[in-house]
């Protein structure tokens, strides 16, 4: 008899949701059992409030790609080394070339990732190696789009509802990307702005992700 076998389910999701996170790429091949456990979005949202917090410092370089950082400052000089890229296979060309990221944003530890060419996005924990690929509407495509990921929060059930907001830098043409239904919905079908009166034109990469909310800095028209 293994684990798997001799333990209850709740009892191994009690258990896993406090394995840190860059253990639990490896667990997933452990039995087909454990990765759709890891693989569902309520265990991830149990596994993100209840495991040790990883702290991984990431950067964004000039050949569209993402490395880890190594920084020390207790040296007599301090310094930083940049690590080799992390893997993310593009799966719209058989996973031969690497996907290349043209902007990112984080909140809650997942990267939201825009395609250099503009026509798909992903939703990635580099931690666990978990993606989401999301095919972008014809109106998401245009170009001077912001693309920011956040949630809403069952506090009863650990449940997390994940959704992506576009729109272009005067709030016009917005859209929302709900996870649960796997589909896009538009917010304003007049053709307003979902910020009337203001703009993030020159302000648009000063932002931060707050318990599932986008702040911004915007100036006034």
């Amino acid at each position: 008899m293994t684990i798997q076998q001799f333990l209850p389910n709740d009892l191994v999701e009690e258990i896993l949701c406090r394995v840190p996170a860059t253990s639990l790429k490896r667990l997933r091949y452990t039995c087909k059992r454990w990765n759709r456990l890891l693989n569902n979005t309520r265990f991830i949202s149990k596994h993100s409030d209840k495991a040790a917090k990883q702290f991984l410092v990431l950067m964004l370089t000039d050949n569209y790609v993402i490395c880890p950082m190594s920084i020390n400052l207790h040296g007599v000089v301090p310094s930083v080394e940049l690590k080799n890229m992390l893997r993310l296979l593009d799966p719209y060309y058989n996973n031969l070339y690497q996907f290349e990221i043209a902007e990112v944003f984080h909140c809650d530890g997942l990267l939201l990732g825009t395609g250099r060419y503009g026509s798909t996005i992903v939703d990635w924990n580099p931690c666990t190696g978990q993606t989401r690929w999301i095919e972008l509407r014809n109106v998401c495509k245009k170009k001077s789009r912001r693309f920011v990921l956040g949630y809403s929060q069952d506090n009863k059930s650990y449940s997390k509802s994940y959704k992506i907001l576009t729109f272009k830098d005067d709030g016009e043409d917005s859209e929302i990307y709900e996870f649960n239904s796997d589909s896009w919905r538009s917010i304003l079908d007049d053709g307003t702005s979902i910020i009337p009166g203001w703009s993030i034109f020159e302000c648009s990469d000063h932002n931060v992700s707050l318990k599932g909310n986008t702040y911004w800095v915007a100036y006034e028209k």
